[in-house]
């Protein structure tokens, strides 16, 4: 569950949703998707930097290279990724309510299997998990509400269709 927040498989979800949301021509969401993903990556960075915390000492166990522990980036980064993934799937490929609230749910779990995980591992303190969910949250909401804000904007500049 672990690597499912880690950098490579967040890689591999960003470029596949990213090609998805590019084919179906929906550009403002795919700019979206991409300030989540490397804003949240920049965020990680700069608060990783920024507190200097030690990594529990259980990590060496289980990691080949150590890093900064607080706040955690695999929670953070599987919180915006599958949060924003869950939003584009709401917005626009999912009809029925109950086809968005499997979306929201899977996605929500996913994170929060990523974050558990990550204390299971022992690799992280448990507020290193909640920074990471809190940063992330922070940031995920940020992104939705300016997407939310550009898509009604959109809808009030673009001339209606037809004859």
């Amino acid at each position: 569950m672990s690597a499912l927040g880690g950098g490579p498989a967040i890689l591999v979800i960003g470029i596949g949703v990213g090609l998805l949301v590019a084919l179906r021509r929906h550009f403002l969401l795919l700019a979206g998707w991409l300030t989540a993903l490397v804003g949240g990556a920049l965020l990680d960075v700069g608060l990783k930097l920024a507190f200097r915390r030690p990594r529990p000492e259980t990590a060496v166990d289980f990691l080949s290279t150590l890093s900064w522990s607080f706040p955690s980036g695999h929670t953070m980064g599987s919180l915006i990724a599958y949060g924003m993934l869950a939003y584009i799937l709401v917005v626009e490929f999912t009809g029925s309510p109950a086809g968005r609230r499997a979306a929201v749910l899977g996605c929500a779990v996913m994170a929060l299997a990523v974050g558990i995980s990550r204390l299971y591992l022992g690799v992280h303190y448990f507020s290193d998990v909640l920074g990471g969910f809190a940063a992330g949250g922070l940031w995920l909401t940020a992104c939705i509400s300016g997407l939310e804000v550009a898509r009604r904007l959109r809808k009030r500049v673009t001339p209606p269709r037809g004859p």
